[in-house]
């Protein structure tokens, strides 16, 4: 038992190390799934889903391609035609058919000197260290924001703004993002200056949302600032996070330590609690941090709360995962406790036409007060899994009270719609068999009730 507790303590060394150390924020890993890379027959360069099957770049990396495609980690490559472009400017629009990859936040806001920036895209240096299709990002801040063309030597040479910045870029970042710490991009990433180094420049999102609309595009498009109490905000909800997943690992290793040494399984449940609750209250004061941040826009209030919501929820793992060893210590066997429940599925969203796809909404954690059954591309986030690249990683989330059944959006990029109708995020919406829910771009699924 003693071996346990000082793992237990260790444990919470690690919690408070990780969990209270800077973490590249949560809304990256949502702006990665929009980041793309452009490949050319003559060179490589990124760029940014900015509507549907739409990838905004710059003018310099596919002025002189013959053939063009896009490729990332969430989508295989597809071949792409340039459909507008601006050598002034140098940003360009492609045409990308059946990119299914949800369209990137624009922030309109206006950008301050000193404010974090993060830049996203496939330099060709990482390439050589691991080829793969995983997006590169790179800290700096904004050093200087001024208007001046790019080059006062072409024809038509026209003044825009531009962000100078510290965020390291390399051939291959052209055309990529330059985004802030919520996620939304202020730029497009444009140029570096090897005679200075940690000095690199992007064009203001602003130039290409007014050319984009001239060409009939609306994208989607956020003024909201990422500073001041939202921000300290998004950061608490982000420790809270990271230290979730610590205090998840600490009581894997208490529990293995206890099996190894043949130890009282119940010191073992000990050790994996204390840990569980430090980690709970992180989260808590994580939510209670996002009071901070009620002057932001709703929209942006709640993708801060559902990130809030993850390292609350993943604490339910960790405490399961510390059974899951004592019984396999006892030789009592235990199967994965989402998608072996005893009994016939509660609900059934089932896909049409026989394919593959369906969705079983099992009883364990159906309760509205238990958080729900929730529905995503993350395995490791979720309780049922759909495998689609317009899913979210949390998508939507399916509840039970004693009048039935209800399905909720959680502020997913490409929506949740409930017989043609989109619903609004964190509003559930009841359902009953015959209903036709569908996820993002995903075939619609048929609600059937199972077992009542």
């Amino acid at each position: 038992m003693r071996n346990v507790e000082i793992l237990a303590m260790a444990g919470w060394a690690l919690f408070l190390m990780v969990g209270t150390a800077t973490a590249q924020p949560a809304a990256l890993d949502e702006v990665e799934e929009s980041v793309v890379r452009v490949v050319g027959d003559r060179g490589t360069g990124s760029g940014s889903v900015v509507a549907s099957e739409r990838v905004l770049t710059n003018w310099h990396v596919v002025k002189a391609q013959r053939t063009i495609a896009v490729v990332s980690a969430h989508t295989d490559e597809k071949r792409a035609r340039m459909i507008w472009s601006s050598e002034a400017l140098d940003l360009a629009l492609l045409a990308v058919d059946g990119l299914t990859l949800p369209p990137a936040a624009l922030g309109t806001m206006a950008p301050e000197t000193r404010e974090r920036v993060w830049a996203l895209g496939y330099p060709g240096v990482a390439d050589a260290i691991s080829a793969t299709h995983d997006v590169t990002s790179t800290e700096g801040v904004i050093g200087r924001l001024h208007t001046a063309p790019w080059d006062e030597t072409i024809s038509q040479a026209q003044a825009l703004e531009i962000i100078q910045h510290s965020a390291d870029i390399n051939p291959g970042n052209s055309g990529g993002p330059l985004v802030n710490d919520c996620g939304v991009v202020i730029g497009v990433n444009t140029a570096g200056f090897p005679s200075a180094q940690g000095t690199f420049v992007a064009s203001r999102i602003t130039e290409a949302v007014r050319e984009l609309r001239i060409n009939g595009i609306e994208p989607n498009t956020t003024d909201a600032s990422c500073e001041g109490a939202a921000a300290q905000a998004a950061a608490i909800a982000d420790t809270a996070r990271g230290a979730a997943a610590a205090a998840e690992a600490a009581a894997a290793a208490a529990a293995e330590t206890a099996d190894a040494l043949g130890e009282d399984t119940e010191a073992a449940a000990v050790a994996v609690r204390r840990v569980t609750w430090l980690a709970l209250g992180v989260g808590a004061v994580a939510l209670l941090g996002l009071l901070l941040g009620l002057r932001r826009p709703r929209r942006e209030v709640l993708r801060v709360v559902e990130r809030a919501s993850r390292s609350v929820r993943s604490l339910g793992r960790a405490e399961r995962l510390g059974v899951g060893r004592r019984r396999a210590a006892a030789g009592v066997a235990s199967g994965p406790a989402r998608f072996e429940p005893t009994g016939a599925p509660v609900l059934l969203l089932a896909a049409t036409g026989g394919k593959a796809g369906d969705i079983q909404v099992r009883d364990a954690g159906l309760g509205r007060a238990a958080g729900g059954f929730v529905i995503g591309s993350y395995d490791a986030l979720v309780d049922g899994v759909a495998a689609h690249p317009t899913i979210s990683r949390r998508h939507a989330r399916v509840t039970r009270d004693d009048r039935g059944f209800y399905i909720e959006d959680l502020n997913s990029s490409n929506g949740t719609r409930v017989n043609d109708v989109a619903l609004d995020p964190f509003k559930p919406t009841a359902i009953a068999p015959g209903d036709a829910v569908r996820f993002g771009a995903m075939e619609a699924l048929s609600v059937q009730h199972v077992r009542p």
